[in-house]
């Protein structure tokens, strides 16, 4: 198997998230990072629309420092730096060499996506880490489960049978032993058909154990497959015949063979794991196929799900489709171990909580989804838009590499589950209404596994890597100045980024929008209450209004309902952003106070709301709190 290029990747990751973090201090805080910090106000197992954790991490931040935006949002930087990280790792997983995780992880840096998690603390910036990391054990745990054929063919086709290093000629390829038999036979098959070496068969000794490097080459094949020559195995094949074997015993001595458990005893082949010298392995080693305890990578999957649960309930949709993917496409054999009831039982136990106050609450999370389905958030998408943002997801200059990725996993048979659970997810998403960005965490494992061949073919010519670099600078650039507040605010008015980044626009104007408050507020007498119509403007009153002496605002919205109703005492409401025709119902007095303008001209959702002040309500303020509940 290729070894890991930390230098290269730790370069890219330190320069993301310091690009992350210059930026994280400007403009100001997003709507929903005010509502976490109200959340956190409100400890609890679950919320109507958001299980605990992310309010945790905001709660976490700010008994640190409660007015530091960039404290707040290092939780997401960490996580989309090690999404970028992970890109590289899975290139690994799927044969790339040092280009190929380079590549894998840059693209992934340069995403809009990427960029725009991890510049905001919200649930999606640690779902689709959740995913990837997801995403890159199921991976370990395919190749423990095929032995590594199949990855050798990637990683002899990436990196010019050089799996770690810089990229062979392709004739170095094809004159050496790294192709399946003319036969179509697979390498799992000349394993087991392999048969007593002697002194003058050592090359077709070669060609049973299966693809390896260039035989004199000295080039590196793929790390689970081993070379008999001169009487020796290759531990870790990177050296044909001539070349330097790994610290394994002679053939014919019965010593344990590399990593993958094959062995070598007199002079064969083992074709699997089940007996080793001294005695049988247990039926989980056995399941791994020569990779013992690699099985227990699927108690890693369990508490990475069941922590990524709890952070959003969205990441059960893309578990269910690829373990369904792999139970129908294979290789099934990787749930023949008591690890993956095991993980499933970690996963619910983590998770219980949460759907415990769910059920305790009349399950609100479904009307939730209803809600947004239904267009009611800012960034719900309809069917056309939630195609077309799929091209803009990673930037319109990635899409040749993850659709090249998509097509080599399909190809892929002991992958083939990934690309069918793309599709599956895309159909799902598309009917009911989801927003594009759900479909955003298998992005980067379509990048990596597409960055493996284009890394061969760009071999060591600098002209081409000079160009592909080329298209990645512009996609960070263009990335950059969309989802991070590069631009000056008063650039933003006449720019295209607010049609394009919803988000930018909302996180602007919050302490002006407070302000104008205090101002109404301040003509009125000591015992008020202020209504507000969404979770964002009463989250900014809660943080920005202790200066003004604001009492805590309500609000219907979502969680806020939950907490509960103003005063009744209450002599009179500020109510912002509700109808006046709404207001006379409950209220026989309305008086218009004026309208939010954040004085820079940026059409976001609070630009122009109305102010009302209310007075003599019809019935009590309590009375009127179950009328006043919205979920969206």
């Amino acid at each position: 198997m290729p070894r890991v290029v930390g230098r290269p990747l730790c370069v890219v990751a330190v320069l993301f998230a310091a690009l992350l973090t210059a930026y994280a201090p400007r403009y100001g805080y997003h709507r929903d990072e005010l509502y976490f910090l109200a959340a956190a106000r409100h400890a609890d197992w679950g919320y109507p629309d958001q299980p605990p954790l992310t309010p945790l991490l905001a709660r976490a931040m700010s008994a640190i420092d409660a007015d530091s935006l960039l404290l707040l949002r290092l939780p997401s930087v960490a996580a989309a730096t090690f999404v970028v990280v992970a890109a590289g790792l899975m290139a690994r997983e799927l044969g790339g060499g040092r280009g190929a995780q380079l590549l894998a992880s840059l693209a992934v840096a340069s995403a809009a996506m990427v960029m725009g998690i991890g510049h905001l603390l919200s649930t999606a910036s640690f779902d689709i880490a959740a995913w990837v990391l997801v995403c890159l054990l199921v991976l370990a745990l395919l190749r423990g489960a095929e032995g590594g054929a199949e990855r050798l063919a990637w990683g002899a086709e990436a990196d010019g049978c050089a799996g770690g290093g810089s990229p062979a000629p392709s004739d170095a390829c094809d004159g050496g032993r790294g192709r399946a038999d003319s036969g179509g036979r697979s390498a799992a098959d000349e394993r087991d058909g392999a048969r007593r070496v002697g002194p003058g068969e050592q090359e077709r000794a070669i060609d049973r154990v299966g693809p390896v490097g260039p035989v004199d080459m000295g080039a590196q094949g793929a790390p689970d497959e081993r070379e008999v020559a001169n009487g020796r195995v290759a531990a870790d094949g990177r050296e044909g015949v001539g070349g330097r074997g790994g610290p394994v015993g002679p053939v014919g001595t019965g010593a344990r063979g590399a990593p993958d458990g094959r062995e070598v005893a007199n002079g064969r082949v083992a074709a699997d794991d089940r007996e080793g010298v001294g005695g049988r392995v247990g039926p989980d080693e056995r399941s791994s196929v020569g990779r013992p305890g690699q099985v227990r990578l699927w108690l890693g999957v369990g508490l990475v799900v069941g922590i990524g649960l709890q952070n959003k309930a969205l990441l059960i949709f893309p578990v269910v489709a690829l373990v369904l993917a792999l139970v129908i496409l294979g290789p099934r054999k990787i749930f023949a171990t008591r690890y993956f009831p095991m993980a499933v039982g970690v996963a619910m136990v983590i998770w219980l909580p949460y759907l415990v106050w769910q059920w305790r609450n009349g399950w609100p999370q479904w009307e939730m989804s209803r809600a947004i389905a239904g267009g009611s958030s800012g960034t719900s998408d309809s069917p056309m838009m939630f195609v077309l943002s799929q091209f803009g997801l990673m930037g319109p200059l990635l899409v040749p590499l993850w659709v090249l990725g998509l097509w080599r996993l399909w190809r892929d048979r002991s992958r083939r589950a990934f690309p069918v659970a793309y599709a599956a997810l895309f159909v799902v998403f598309l009917v009911s209404g989801g927003k594009a960005y759900y479909l955003g965490g298998m992005y980067p494992i379509l990048v990596a596994a597409g960055a493996v061949p284009v890394a061969a073919w760009l071999g060591s010519r600098p002209i081409r890597w000079a160009a592909v670099g080329s298209m990645i600078a512009v996609n960070a650039i263009v990335s950059a100045v969309l989802f991070l507040p590069v631009l000056p605010v008063a650039l933003l008015k006449d720019s295209p980024v607010l049609a394009i980044n919803y988000d930018a626009g909302e996180t602007i104007g919050w302490p002006q929008f407070v302000r104008r408050i205090a101002e109404v507020r301040a003509t009125l007498g000591p015992d008020i209450a202020i209504l507000t119509d969404n979770y964002g403007e009463a989250g900014a009153i809660e943080h920005f209004g202790g200066e003004y002496g604001l009492p805590t605002p309500h609000s219907g919205h979502n969680s806020y309902w939950w907490w509960g109703p103003p005063s009744d005492t209450a002599t009179a409401v500020i109510v912002v952003g509700l109808d006046r025709d709404r207001l006379i119902r409950y209220f026989a007095e309305v008086e218009p106070a004026g309208h939010i303008d954040n004085g820079l001209g940026i059409a976001n959702d609070e630009q122009g709301k109305p102010l009302f002040i209310c007075r003599e309500p019809r019935v009590p303020l309590s009375g009127i709190w179950p009328a006043a509940k919205h979920l969206s």
